[in-house]
């Protein structure tokens, strides 16, 4: 979800998500599920599994660029190309503020 105020993903399976192999100039992975550019966010009872990469990404959630408030709980990703749970937003025009991550597996 980008650009999205309050929103949930929750009670969701995602599986075999795709690698984007033909995106315009780049190689990038896929991922289960995340928000960008968003505000108080949650993502919540879900599996992501089989998450497929090209060269990057492939994580199962994620918490990315220019996120305020927002949380991934109670969450379990399993054989991925990539990570579990992320955290990113070091961009300093674009800082993600209070970041919550607990009990996921």
């Amino acid at each position: 979800m980008n650009g999205v105020q309050n929103s949930f993903i929750e009670y969701c399976v995602m599986y075999r998500n795709g690698a984007w192999p033909n995106y315009p100039g780049k190689n990038l992975g896929g991922l289960g599920a995340w928000f960008f550019d968003a505000e108080n966010c949650t993502i919540q009872f879900c599996e992501a599994s089989h998450v497929q990469a090209a060269t990057t990404d492939g994580g199962a959630f994620d918490i990315d660029y220019d996120q305020k408030n927002s949380t991934v709980q109670y969450c379990y990703g399993h054989d991925c190309a990539g990570y579990g749970v992320s955290v990113f937003g070091a961009d300093s025009n674009r800082p993600t503020e209070n970041s919550v991550v607990r009990y996921n597996v």
